[in-house]
C-alpha cells in the first residue's frame, strides 16, 4: 500500500540556505544591507530567546515578500527560474534525494513543504522528483506582486495545516515526516512516522526523548 511522505527543504534536503540566492540577485541586492538593518531586532530577539524561531521564520519571509512588491508575476517566476533551476541545481543532500527515491520507488507519494515561497518549493519538487512542494503563498493582486504573503507562512504549528489542505481526504497519521529543526515538532507530531532528519540539537533530544527515528543514525 502506498504512503505519503513529507520532506522539509532548507535544512533537511539542502544545506544552503536559498535565501542567500535570493539576496544576492542583481534586482534585490541593492536592497539587503537595508532589510538587515531593519531586521537587526528580529535577529536579536531570536538570539535571546523571546522569539520562538518559527515565528522569527514567518517575519522573515514576509520581509522577503516586500522586496518584490510591485513585481509582475512573469518576473517573479523568472527569479524562482534562475535561482532553483540555473544557480542552485540539483544539490539536495545524495542520502536524503536517495530516501526519497526509496519513496517514489515502492509507489509513494512524496510531497516537499517549507517555509519558503511556494515558488521555491514547487520547483524543487520538480528536480527531485516530488509529487508536489508546498509553502508561504506570495500574494498576487491582478497577477502583480502585492509584497505581502497570503494567510499565515508555512512554518511552526501552521505546517501542518498546510499538510492537511494539500490531503484533504487523508489522515496525517498515516503519513511520514522528515525535518531538520526543532521548530517542525508541530510537523512531525502531526504525521504517524516522524524522522528527525539532520536535526538541530534541540530536534535531536526531542527525538530521542519521544522514541522518533533519527536519519542518518
Amino acid at each position: 500500500m502506498s504512503k505519503i511522505a513529507f520532506f522539509d527543504i532548507d535544512g533537511t534536503m539542502i544545506t544552503e540556505s536559498i535565501w542567500d540566492y535570493f539576496l544576492r540577485q542583481p534586482e534585490i541586492a541593492p536592497q539587503k544591507r537595508g532589510v538587515y538593518a531593519r531586521f537587526l531586532p528580529t535577529f536579536a530577539a531570536r538570539k535571546i530567546g523571546i522569539l520562538k524561531e518559527a515565528n522569527f521564520r514567518e517575519a522573515w519571509v514576509r520581509e522577503m515578500a516586500r522586496l518584490m512588491k510591485g513585481w509582475s508575476r512573469q518576473r517573479v517566476d523568472e527569479l524562482f527560474d534562475r535561482i532553483v533551476f540555473h544557480e542552485f541545481g540539483d544539490r539536495f543532500r545524495a542520502d536524503v534525494a536517495a530516501r526519497v527515491r526509496e519513496h517514489t520507488t515502492s509507489g509513494d507519494r512524496v510531497v516537499l513543504v517549507s517555509g519558503m515561497f511556494d515558488g521555491f518549493a514547487q520547483r524543487f519538487s520538480k528536480l527531485i522528483g516530488a509529487e508536489a512542494g508546498l509553502g508561504t503563498v506570495l500574494g498576487y493582486a491582478h497577477d502583480t506582486c502585492t509584497g505581502a504573503i497570503e494567510g499565515r507562512g508555512c512554518a511552526g504549528d501552521a505546517k501542518p495545516d498546510f499538510m492537511r489542505r494539500y490531503l484533504a481526504d487523508h489522515d496525517l497519521t498515516s503519513t511520514h515526516g522528515y525535518a531538520d529543526s526543532y521548530s517542525d515538532v508541530p510537523m512531525l507530531t502531526a504525521v504517524g512516522t516522524p524522522i528527525a532528519t539532520y536535526p538541530d540539537d534541540q530536534l535531536r533530544a526531542h527525538a530521542l526523548a519521544h522514541g522518533w527515528a533519527i536519519f542518518p543514525r
